[in-house]
């Protein structure tokens, strides 16, 4: 189902919900995080001139690893372990999430470096902000991919969290 020119529905859900939901599954994940997936694809090809930029969130669904990257069921897959907790308090959990990788394509493919990408982010924070994003995880913790939120902080700054 598809939720955004470059998405469908199964990359911000895991198989397991998709199974369970199907298309309702749209239910539990915030609409922002579709604008905002897209909005990555067209401003990171714009600003590396690229011939495309790919955002790989879950990728389950063509035959890749990725389950848990977007919305993430109580009892559902959570970042490397099956977590059973309930309470926990990852945006995830509640489908304002997704962690995604960020490959440029430029004759070759390559994965961004994603201290600069943040770096990018925050000099053009307002439009970002404009999108709906709202938090990112700390580079120093999040090295190899970009987590990105769309909770209610109240900020006018990008929000960093240190899970």
């Amino acid at each position: 189902m598809k939720v955004a020119e470059n998405f469908c529905l199964q990359e911000f859900v895991s198989k397991d919900t998709w199974a369970k939901w199907g298309t309702k599954s749209l239910w539990f994940v915030d609409p922002k995080l579709f604008s905002l997936a897209q909005f990555y694809k067209e401003f990171f090809t714009m600003h590396y001139q690229a011939d495309d930029v790919f955002i790989v969130i879950n990728n389950w669904h063509t035959g890749g690893s990725y389950i848990g990257r977007g919305y993430r069921e109580p009892q559902q897959y959570n970042g490397g372990q099956f977590s059973k907790s309930p309470n926990s308090e990852s945006q995830h959990r509640y489908g304002r999430a997704f962690d995604c990788d960020i490959i440029i394509k430029n004759g070759t493919r390559y994965e961004a470096d994603y201290i600069e990408i943040h770096k990018i982010i925050n000099d053009y924070k307002d439009l970002f902000m404009q999108k709906g994003l709202t938090t990112l995880e700390d580079p120093a913790i999040a090295k190899t991919w970009l987590h990105s939120d769309v909770r209610n902080t109240g900020l006018d700054h990008i929000k960093i969290v240190r899970p």
